[in-house]
């Protein structure tokens, strides 16, 4: 067999294998009395000891880390990676990888319960298999095998019985090479759009601390900004509908949470309802926003601004904004969702054991600062101009992300 996109300077039919067959190694931690306990692991120390979460779908992630000593280190037996080692998650969330390659600069690493090392040097390269295990087809192979309702999980025998098939070394490296080099711009249009993102971010900081003043078209100051309450610039601040939705499309178009989740409004998680009343009341208008009142704590204080000449109705568990005629709904809208106004929804939420929720009187209370609306004009003008470029950035990442995926659909088999 041949996948469908190929380099043309290779014939030769590719090869099916099982990862054992292949001398592909599959290497669980250390089990044995020797095995870390709480008391054991430090926030520094001589070998980096993985947990879950610093395995995930894009590789190493290293913001929580937790270390063992050099002495604890060598009473452990397997487990250790090698330069070329790909991690492998095999419970709960399956399939995370992350390749232990010279781009890593620690070098004490071993693996926690729930993962694996896959090591290879002989028929199959390194940089090949990680990017299988990056394709559809491994992802459909882990849906067939996994087992376990309530926490997913692989063996070590289920995973040397996988079958791959794979070509030359030669080939091998040159769909490596190649797909490193979309990784690599992938990387640079990442770390673009989280410098814009860090900007904003700072900038937001700097406009509503004050630190940073808008002049007039004169170059004069503009007066002094009021401080007041959300209250005391809303026309309307309300409930959503309260009746029951569905999924199949039928009736009007109703906003939920999953609608905001993103911080934007997204037309393709909405829901329907099917009613003879007069829901005319319930419709949003361009510059209404949309703030989560009952959701999670981390999710508390989403809002999204309704910008989109589109037919949508406020449904529940979202309060509607409105900003009065006299004051930029844009301004409010970049003001609530600084850093800082986040903090403080959560601080004032009410906690239950699921969920958290903050009231419409609660909502109105929310300290603000109002400067006048040439001012208010301008900061949103400013602020909206780095969205678009966000956004912009964000789009060009998604689709060499989408490109990427179709080249591993098409170039394995």
């Amino acid at each position: 067999m041949v996948p469908k996109l190929r380099f043309a300077d290779f014939f030769d039919k590719w090869i099916s294998s099982t990862l054992s067959d292949a001398s592909v190694q599959i290497i669980d931690g250390d089990r044995g009395s020797n095995y870390p306990s709480s008391g054991d692991f430090r926030p520094m120390g001589f070998c980096l000891f993985l947990n879950a979460g610093n395995v995930t779908r894009n590789g190493f992630r290293f913001d929580d880390v937790m270390f063992i000593t050099e002495e604890k280190d060598s009473e452990l037996r397997k487990g250790k990676l090698q330069r070329g080692d790909i991690v492998l998650t095999t419970r709960g969330t399956l399939g995370n990888t992350a390749f232990y390659n010279n781009q890593i600069s620690l070098e004490n690493i071993r693996i926690n319960s729930g993962m694996v090392l896959v090591r290879t040097k002989q028929i199959v390269t390194p940089d090949f298999l990680y990017l299988y295990f990056k394709s559809g087809y491994f992802n459909s192979w882990l849906n067939k095998v996994a087992f376990g309702s309530a926490q997913p999980q692989l063996t070590v025998k289920i995973i040397n019985a996988l079958s791959i098939f794979f070509p030359s070394k030669n080939e091998q490296t040159k769909i490596a090479d190649f797909l490193s080099s979309v990784d690599e711009k992938i990387a640079l249009l990442n770390k673009q759009y989280e410098l814009l993102c860090q900007y904003k971010k700072g900038m937001m900081q700097k406009i509503f601390s004050q630190e940073l003043r808008f002049k007039n078209e004169n170059g004069k100051d503009y007066p002094k900004w009021k401080y007041s309450v959300l209250g005391n610039v809303t026309y309307l601040i309300t409930n959503g509908l309260v009746i029951d939705q569905n999924d199949q499309g039928k009736g009007y178009p109703v906003s939920r949470i999953e609608t905001i989740s993103e911080r934007k409004i997204n037309l393709s998680k909405v829901g329907y309802v099917d009613t003879s009343k007069n829901i005319s009341n319930y419709r949003l208008n361009y510059g209404d926003m949309l703030f989560s009142n009952i959701n999670s704590i981390s999710h508390i204080g989403k809002i999204a601004y309704f910008d989109i000449n589109e037919e949508l109705y406020h449904g529940m568990n979202l309060l509607r904004i409105v900003i009065d005629n006299n004051n930029s709904s844009l301004f409010f809208y970049h003001q609530l969702t600084a850093e800082s106004k986040k903090k403080y929804f959560e601080s004032r939420a009410n906690q239950a054991v699921s969920q958290a929720s903050i009231n419409q009187s609660e909502l109105k209370r929310t300290p603000i600062w109002i400067p006048c609306i040439d001012e208010q004009t301008k900061i949103a003008n400013f602020l909206s101009a780095i969205d678009d470029k966000i956004t912009t950035k964000k789009i060009e990442l998604d689709k060499l992300k989408t490109w990427k995926q179709g080249l591993l659909q098409q170039m394995f088999i």
